[in-house]
């Protein structure tokens, strides 16, 4: 069975839950199933352990939490490129973009459409009043055994 592509978008690797959650996941997904990425700007207190534990790290070096459109474009514009160098090196496998946090939640989900993806979104407490109208399907969960409401399959059928 071929490997899913798990790509992981965060603004920056500071010391904070998203960005614990995102370096735990990303170094203990099943590695028989899933190719993780992660794609983040610079520094934190937690980038250099994430760089040292996981070899698939990119930069977009212009992503930063405060709202610049010049370094807002220039970040898009970077995250596009590798998610599209990702694709071209494996272009037979499916592909997930898992933002995190604001600034590259917007981001990456702009860089995954334009990277030609399909854009599922699942939302949280965080997210329920935002506008995804520029998603393909929105879902209010993905769900855990037995009540799982999406499947990769599912997944698979919307990018159809």
């Amino acid at each position: 069975m071929e490997k899913a592509i798990v790509i992981h978008v965060i603004t920056k690797m500071e010391l904070g839950g998203a960005q614990q959650n995102t370096l735990f996941t990303i170094t203990h997904l099943d590695r028989e199933r899933f190719q993780p990425f992660l794609i983040t700007g610079q520094g934190g207190e937690l980038f250099d352990e994430a760089a040292s534990e996981f070899k698939n790290l990119f930069v977009a070096s212009d992503m930063i939490r405060e709202i610049h459109p010049l370094k807002d474009l220039q970040a898009f514009l970077q995250i596009v490129k590798i998610i599209k160098k990702i694709k071209n090196d494996y272009p037979t496998s499916s592909f997930i973009v898992h933002t995190h946090s604001s600034k590259a939640g917007i981001l990456g989900r702009w860089a995954a459409k334009a990277a030609g993806m399909y854009c599922v979104i699942t939302t949280n407490g965080y997210t329920l009043d935002e506008d995804f109208g520029s998603a393909d399907a929105v879902f209010p969960e993905l769900g855990d055994p037995p009540n799982v409401l999406v499947t990769l399959s599912t997944l698979k059928a919307i990018a159809r």
